[in-house]
């Protein structure tokens, strides 16, 4: 034990397979929360700096147990629940075809939905923290090696 409590999920290099899978139960969930009538959205660690702390013991920082909700029913929040929705799909994508790709090839890929490539960065960000892993276990790279 070292001293942490209140974190909320522990970050994990996944495999491929696991980060699939973690993601298909997240989409489950916000299904069966549409099917119940009460529409849908996603939970996910907050990233703010009010929700962060370093633990000396592990040289690490952590994130805290405050929890987000991006409800698409939310006109000031459906944009980004569109947004996660698509890179949700991305990168169950590369997962099963086993490809990586930079963050900058994954803002690409849907420019019009994006619109700048720091919103679809933050939201690999909020995905990997969903997940509880890596960014580079979602199969997305800041960029290139050599560039």
């Amino acid at each position: 034990d070292a001293g942490v409590s209140g974190v909320c999920k522990e970050v994990r290099t996944l495999e491929p397979t696991s980060v699939r899978d973690e993601i298909e139960n997240i989409c489950v969930r916000a299904v069966l929360s549409v099917l119940k009538g009460e529409g849908f959205s996603y939970a996910m660690p907050s990233r703010a700096a009010s929700n962060v702390m370093y633990v000396p013991d592990l040289d690490r920082v952590v994130l805290r147990d405050k929890v987000l909700e991006r409800v698409f029913a939310n006109a000031s929040s459906a944009r980004k629940t569109a947004v996660t929705t698509r890179v949700m799909q991305l990168v169950v994508e590369l997962c099963t075809k086993g490809i990586h790709v930079t963050k900058r090839d994954l803002f690409y890929t849907d420019v019009k939905l994006f619109k700048q490539q720091t919103e679809s960065d933050d939201v690999i960000d909020d995905v990997a923290c969903m997940v509880g892993c890596t960014r580079s276990s979602l199969n997305v790279v800041a960029a290139e090696k050599g560039v």
